[in-house]
């Protein structure tokens, strides 16, 4: 088979060092190849409990601002909560050194991975449900383009004959996944059972699609998010990881409405009477557009007052 010179290109650039940090308590985790899950079987993790795994996107870090709040919300959910959590770090995979600039990383190494990680992902949970990992409590969790390698996780399973309960993204990456230039597959309503999509920077570092059961759109009318500005070129992109890892312990602070566009949303034309809410219970049978209104700083969530455009 012929490459060409681009996929000769994405070949050169391929790495293979993800890992699965599970964590225990106090933010104590073991590492885990992504290649060799079964190692999961001897640190905290506990295939008898619910299993939350999150990623952060292209360029993204395990100290990143994104990975940080959502890791720190799931370290004090943790105390109360008996559950797995799981970090999927591929920062090598998501990022490159060569110097072409960001546009040629996205395109060379960023898609390309999280395809290949996704895919990698995907297996490992069917490894690990034959040594009784139960795939119905599993909640992935993504980040701008880690949204789209959750996708791939889902499509994994399911060639496999399983499909995941639920899949959340966050802000999912736009550029090359957004109509009318969508060039590539990324997450889809149809990668689990449940697919809820929080959008906080559409038409920009996210997409503007809707791609799930479910699409949250945070302070909608707006161009960026609050506190944010055209000189914060990431911020309103990642403010959808600091919303939802609020709401992780704060579960009814974030409610969104239900309405059929933005500017009926914005214009007082919504269902008072239809109201989920972000974070970690959620209701299957949702589907459609939800909207809310977020307070300038922390905490974000305004309560009931925050369905109100």
């Amino acid at each position: 088979m012929k490459l060409g010179a681009f996929g000769v290109f994405l070949m050169l650039y391929q790495v293979e060092a993800a890992s699965l940090w599970c964590y225990g308590s106090e933010g104590y985790h073991t590492i885990t190849p992504l290649t060799s899950p079964l190692g999961l079987l001897d640190s905290p993790f506990n295939v008898n409990l619910g299993t939350v795994i999150f990623t952060f996107g292209f360029n993204g870090k395990v100290n990143g601002t994104e990975t940080l709040a959502v890791v720190g919300a799931y370290m004090e959910y943790k105390k109360d909560n008996p559950i797995n959590f799981i970090l999927l770090e591929w920062e090598k995979e998501a990022v490159c050194d060569i110097t072409y600039g960001p546009i040629i990383k996205y395109l060379s190494r960023g898609i390309h991975n999280a395809k290949k990680i996704g895919c990698l992902l995907g297996d490992a949970l069917m490894e690990l449900s034959e040594h009784g990992l139960d795939l119905d409590k599993v909640h992935l969790i993504g980040h701008s383009l880690g949204a789209h390698l959750m996708g791939h996780a889902g499509k994994r399973t399911q060639q496999k004959g399983t499909q995941l309960k639920r899949i959340t993204g966050l802000d999912p990456a736009g550029p090359l996944f957004t109509d009318p230039i969508k060039l590539v597959r990324g997450l889809e309503r149809t990668d689990a059972f449940f697919v809820d999509v929080l959008h906080t920077n559409p038409q920009q570092l996210g997409t503007s699609n809707n791609i799930g059961d479910v699409d949250i759109w945070v302070n909608c009318d707006l161009e960026y998010q609050p506190g944010c500005s055209e000189s914060k070129v990431a911020c309103s992109h990642l403010q959808s990881a600091i919303y939802f890892a609020e709401s992780v312990n704060y579960p009814s602070s974030l409610p969104a409405v239900s309405a059929e566009s933005c500017h009926d949303w914005s214009n007082g034309d919504y269902n008072n009477s239809d109201i989920l809410f972000l974070g970690i219970p959620y209701n299957s049978q949702a589907k459609g557009d939800f909207f809310l209104r977020t307070n300038l700083k922390s905490p974000y969530g305004k309560g009931i007052d925050g369905i109100h455009p």
